[in-house]
């Protein structure tokens, strides 16, 4: 016989609710890692092409000006090739090398020639993070950041004291006649992106030029990306924390019997109602869960402990405070359950252990597992007893509080009955002779339990 009973759910859809808001941050951030990946291969891509561009003006400009006239084959001039590399690259932040059509390096623009001297120039790396807070955020963050960011197999650069083109792959391949771009890696998460293309005079290739960059500029980039990614991510982690505390706030703590407004099971799954389980109240099923609760206050303590422990879905209802509240004032004297223990069953139980003994037997019984009971009869008090008020709402006195000797009938028709505003008037009965004589020893000698009051739907005299 295959198994009918419903499968059981990991979590309930408010608790998937709450955590949907949670993930909201984890998600942005995530999201973020994948758009800068993205963001950084588009960079590379960008820069590659506009090295490219640079790099054919620069050879076209070369091609037509740096060819040696005095050949019959066109070569380019060493001399002439040099001053026109230095002044067409004085602009650019990318290295600019020059090799001829036998791969020698005629020209370099990180030497500039001048006074007869040779100066080496490099580009200097962007300034270092000075606070160690700084360092150790960016450190954490870039860790995180490598796990997300798409990793490059590229090949590590060596700068070689004797520069040849056939020390770079792009070079060689533009002394051939084509267009080679080129990444490599330099070490400290940056990279290398050069580009080579030829330099022709007459149709003929008589060199070839090389623009070489780092990826400072790409970094900079990226961090500054990161930067406002970090501000989102504060943003709507600050707005997940509101949210929670909001939350928190408005969502008062589960019921101790897994009861729940009878509203709540629009929010449901079908099988999830403890009530309507098979077995669960079996005839009395029929009954509305007002009138099962009168049921149960005609029994005694005995019985109404034996009844919760005969079901799940009659633990419920019997050990509704009501109940109990009703037995507390029956059984037992006012001096007894005016020593409250924090609950009218937590009373009884401190009163008579005897049916404490069996209330307190949990068994298979135990109201747990996934299924609630849905009824605002049951929920209504207990939230009702137990719903935090925020001090805000005492915080401040609207309401005048004003001594009877010192406001005239006059004056609280004028300032009071005519606007409609509430007023506390005290000292009223100060000067009653009740306010002496209706003392609580002279009612209880003269009346005793003669008189009944009624207390919480019960009656009972003064002694």
């Amino acid at each position: 016989m295959p198994d009918s009973r419903p499968q059981r759910r990991l979590m309930s859809p408010l608790t998937r609710r709450i955590l949907l808001i949670n993930l909201a941050a984890p998600i942005s951030l995530v999201l973020a890692f994948l758009y800068l990946d993205q963001f950084r291969l588009g960079l590379i891509e960008s820069r590659l092409t506009s090295l490219s561009y640079e790099a054919n003006l620069i050879a076209g400009a070369l091609g037509e000006s740096a060819i040696s006239p005095e050949e019959f084959t066109p070569a380019l001039d060493p001399e002439l090739a040099r001053q026109l590399l230095r002044r067409l690259s004085a602009q650019s932040s990318a290295r600019a090398r020059l090799f001829t059509s036998d791969g020698e390096l005629i020209a370099d623009s990180r030497l500039l020639l001048a006074a007869g001297r040779g100066v080496v120039t490099r580009q200097l790396p962007p300034p270092e993070i000075d606070t160690p807070w700084e360092r150790t955020l960016v450190g954490i963050y870039d860790s995180i950041n490598a796990v997300f960011m798409t990793t490059l197999d590229l090949p590590k650069y060596v700068e070689l004291p004797f520069t040849h083109a056939n020390d770079y792959v792009e070079a060689r391949r533009a002394l051939q006649g084509d267009e080679e771009s080129r990444l490599r890696d330099l070490g400290g998460g940056r990279i290398m992106l050069s580009t080579a293309v030829p330099v022709q005079g007459l149709r003929k290739v008589v060199g070839a030029l090389m623009l070489s960059v780092d990826s400072a500029e790409i970094d900079a980039r990226v961090r500054e990306e990161r930067l406002a990614v970090l501000k989102v991510f504060a943003a709507v982690l600050g707005f997940t924390v509101l949210a929670s505390l909001y939350l928190a706030g408005v969502i008062v703590r589960p019921h101790p019997q897994r009861v729940r407004p009878l509203g709540s099971r629009l929010l449901s799954d079908a099988d999830s109602s403890l009530r309507d389980a098979p077995r669960a109240l079996g005839t009395l099923v029929c009954l509305p869960d007002g009138m099962l609760l009168q049921v149960l206050s005609s029994v005694g303590a005995a019985s109404l402990a034996r009844c919760a422990c005969a079901s799940k879905a009659l633990r419920v209802l019997a050990l509704h405070e009501d109940l109990w509240k009703a037995l507390c004032l029956e059984d037992l004297p006012p001096a007894e359950w005016l020593r409250f223990a924090g609950g009218w069953r937590r009373t009884y139980y401190a009163r008579r252990g005897a049916a404490a003994a069996l209330l307190s037997a949990e068994g298979s019984a135990a109201v747990g597992g996934r299924r609630y009971y849905y009824s605002d009869v049951l929920y209504a008090p207990w939230h009702c007893g137990t719903a935090a008020i925020p001090a805000r709402w005492s915080r401040h006195e609207s309401i005048d509080r004003v001594e009877a000797t010192a406001l005239s009938v006059a004056a609280f028709a004028e300032r009071y009955e005519a606007p409609g505003r509430p007023v506390i008037v005290r000292g009223v009965v100060d000067t009653w002779p009740a306010a002496q004589r209706w003392t609580e020893p002279r009612l209880r000698e003269r009346f005793g339990n003669a008189v009944g009051f009624h207390v919480g739907g019960h009656t009972m005299g003064l002694s």
